[in-house]
């Protein structure tokens, strides 16, 4: 039975032979699946700063992302004694990166 209380009917042939998605547990937490484009400027992507930084920590839902993911990159960065004086070496967060894990 479909979301819509529409059944369908499936050959047992074809959940051997073909892909399927299972949305049983989206179906049961009473979620959705919403797709949408995201257009974004591209010259407003760049690496974030301590003060951007700051600034989305303040955001309940992106802080411990923050927090977790600045800790992993200074253990990376430093295991391998990366130059911070230039901003190409190493790896560093994006505001970008942080505008994914917020959506």
């Amino acid at each position: 039975q479909n979301w819509d209380k529409t059944i369908t009917t499936i050959p047992t042939y074809a959940l051997i032979s073909d892909a399927f998605k299972n949305w049983r547990g989206m179906t049961e937490s009473d979620g959705r699946r919403i797709k949408r484009s995201l257009y974004l400027d591209i010259s407003t992507i760049r690496f974030c700063d301590e003060e951007m930084l700051e600034r989305f920590s303040k955001i309940q839902f992106i802080k411990e992302y923050i927090d977790q993911t600045k800790q992993e990159l200074r253990k990376y960065n430093k295991e391998r004694r990366v130059d911070n004086s230039s901003l190409a070496n190493g790896r560093r967060m994006t505001n970008i990166g942080t505008f994914r894990a917020y959506i």
